[in-house]
Parts: C-alpha cells; structure tokens; sequence
C-alpha cells in the first residue's frame, strides 16, 4: 500500500529531471518515425543508418554503461528480431520510457532519499526491460535460464545497483538488436 502512495510523484520525477534537457524524448520520437519510414520503403538503407546513428546519441546521454562479464552473450542468445520490428508493437509510448527512464533513473537514484521510490525505480524498470527483452526474442523468455539476466532481474537488491545494472542490460539489448537487421 505505501507503495501506491509513492507512484504518483515518479512522473514528475521524470518531467522535472528532463525539463533541461528533452532529448532523449526527441531520440525516441525520431527513431519512431525512422521505423516508420523504414516500413512504408521496404526498407530503405537511409532510414537504418538513421536508426543507428539515434541509438548512438542516446547512448550517449545515457554513458556510462557498466560492464557485466557474459551479458552480451546471455542477450545475443536471446534477441531474435530486429529493435525497429517491436516498435509498433509496444507502442511509442514504451519505446519513449524505455529510452528515457534508464537515464533519469540512473541520473536521479542517488538523490532520493525515500527507500520506496528506489525500489519502485528499480522494479519499474526492471518490468519494462523484461518487456523489452520478450519482445526482442519474439516469446516468453525463461530469464533464470541465463545466470547473469537472473542475477540482475532477482538477485541484486541495492535499487541503485540495479538500475545501473538495468540500464546496461536495456542499452546492450537495443545496439544488439539494431544488429540483427
């Protein structure tokens, strides 16, 4: 129940954290579009390269990643489709908070002094990379079949760590499926 009272004030956490700075947003909303230019081309070269060149800047913004020993092999083996064929089934909406969230949250966890919010952080994004990862692997995904995605959704219990954690697992998710195409 405390936990409800809390969920209300993390939309402005996001809103007052990019009042500054909107671009991850922009990114999102760009790279929507790029895919939906990719559709309606069959295709076309100029719209993955500008897919790709989107996912650069926003890794930009969201650096530095951590590095998590058997991660990428643990995701290679488990992404199937192509990060442009999920969009229209997750809908723009999840593209932006999967864009946007990794960053403030990793921006904004130190900051928060309520216990709370952090695990609510934590547990909000660790929802929308499982999301993320399902999508990208076209199925239900058994994540304590892989040691190191298990470890990160139900193992690591500091909010902060696991953000970062997160983050890092969602940012090498999306580069490995800009790859798959």
């Amino acid at each position: 129940m405390a936990e409800a009272e809390y969920m209300h004030r993390i939309p402005s956490l996001i809103k007052t954290s990019l009042v500054e700075d909107n671009m991850p947003e922009a990114i999102a909303s760009l790279i929507s579009i790029a895919t939906a230019y990719y559709e309606i081309t069959d295709g076309d070269y100029h719209a993955l390269e500008l897919i790709n060149k989107l996912v650069d800047k926003w890794l930009e913004y969201l650096a530095p990643l951590q590095y998590i020993p058997g991660l990428v092999n643990e995701l290679d083996n488990i992404i199937e489709k192509p990060f442009w064929e999920i969009i229209n089934i997750v809908g723009e909406d999840f593209i932006e908070r999967i864009f946007v969230e990794p960053i403030v949250f990793k921006k904004e966890i130190y900051s928060i002094k309520d216990a709370i919010i952090k695990d609510a952080l934590a547990e909000i994004l660790a929802s929308h990379a499982a999301i993320l990862l399902e999508e990208l692997a076209g199925k239900n995904v058994d994540f304590e079949k892989y040691p190191v995605i298990s470890s990160i959704f139900y193992t690591t219990s500091d909010p902060a760590s696991k953000i970062t954690e997160l983050a890092t697992m969602i940012a090498l998710a999306i580069v490995l499926s800009t790859n798959k195409g």
